[in-house]
């Protein structure tokens, strides 16, 4: 479903999953073992395809719904609603906010930090933001690595606006546009 949703679409971005429960899904009673197995699946089919796969979930769900040690080649997209991350893991994305305003959006939005720059390699090489830094003091990068930790979670992050894509009428995606200020809109 999700590849027939992208199909003709270059994204500079990793696909992610999020597999938190909302009250009633069939998957809010899976374990961790099963849940792991199926997020597992979800980022081989989106690789395989050529797309950068991760997985979106709150600290708590890092810690205690998901074997991430079997998880760990995937991007991290952590949400933690605070004014600083505390999650120990590795991740390349944190969303601080769901309360966040900006201007041309009447509604709140989430709001999050990017520490990898993908715009500039379109998903494929994706880029530390924090990469200079880390060549000054002589450590040794692993580019297969996830990328951001807690401990660099304030040093040079892209601001990312969090903007859900809905599949419209005719099948597609709706087109969104970046601004100046480097907000997404969807464009109806």
């Amino acid at each position: 479903m999700v590849l027939s949703l992208i199909k003709g679409y270059e994204l500079a971005f990793p696909l992610y999953i999020d597999t938190e429960g909302a009250g009633g899904g069939r998957a809010d009673n899976l374990g961790v073992d099963d849940r792991t197995e199926a997020i597992k699946a979800f980022c081989e089919t989106i690789e395989s395809a050529g797309y950068t796969a991760g997985i979106y979930a709150s600290k708590s769900w890092f810690m205690h719904k998901l074997d991430m040690e079997k998880l760990s080649g995937y991007s991290r997209w952590l949400a933690q609603y605070s004014s600083k991350a505390t999650y120990e893991g590795v991740y390349d994305m944190w969303q601080y906010t769901s309360a966040g305003r900006l201007d041309g959006i009447s509604t709140l939005v989430d709001l999050d930090l990017s520490y990898v720059d993908y715009t500039d390699a379109r998903g494929s090489n994706p880029r530390r933001l924090d990469e200079e830094k880390q060549g000054a003091e002589g450590e040794e990068e692993n580019p297969d690595a996830p990328l951001a930790q807690q401990e660099n979670a304030d040093e040079n992050p892209q601001a990312v606006v969090d903007v859900n894509l809905q599949e419209n009428a005719g099948g597609g995606l709706d087109a969104v546009e970046n601004t100046d200020e480097g907000a997404g809109l969807i464009l109806q």
